[in-house]
C-alpha cells in the first residue's frame, strides 16, 4: 500500500469534518501521520512473520494511545486492524472512515 492520493486525503477530511465539525486540521494531520506509522509497523510484522522488537512494540502502543486520545477529543472511536479506521456515530448509523496515510 502506498500513501494516499490528494483526492483520497481531501475526501477523508471532508467526511470527517462533515460528521465531526470539531475536528481541526491539527487533529486530522496527526491522525494521518499516525496511520502511516501504524501501517508501516503492522506491515513489518506481517512481512517478517515474527513478533516486533520491543522498540517497535513500544512505538505501536504509543501510536494506539495517541490515536485513541485524538479520537476522544473529536468524539469518535478508533478501530485498529492492518490500518487505522475511525468509527463515527451518526443519528441513524455508524460510519467507518479509513484514515489515509501521508
Amino acid at each position: 500500500m502506498t500513501s494516499a492520493t490528494h483526492s483520497e486525503r481531501e475526501s477523508f477530511v471532508a467526511e470527517l469534518v462533515r460528521h465531526r465539525p470539531q475536528a481541526q486540521s491539527h487533529h486530522i494531520q496527526r491522525l494521518m501521520r499516525y496511520a502511516s506509522g501504524y501501517w508501516k509497523l503492522t506491515e513489518k510484522q506481517k512481512r517478517d512473520l515474527m513478533s516486533l522488537s520491543m522498540r517497535d512494540q513500544y512505538k505501536l502502543q504509543r501510536i494506539r494511545s495517541a490515536v485513541t486520545e485524538i479520537c476522544e477529543e473529536i468524539d469518535c472511536k478508533p478501530a485498529f486492524g492492518h490500518t487505522v479506521s475511525l468509527l463515527v456515530d451518526t443519528p441513524h448509523w455508524q460510519k467507518i472512515l479509513r484514515v489515509p496515510m501521508i
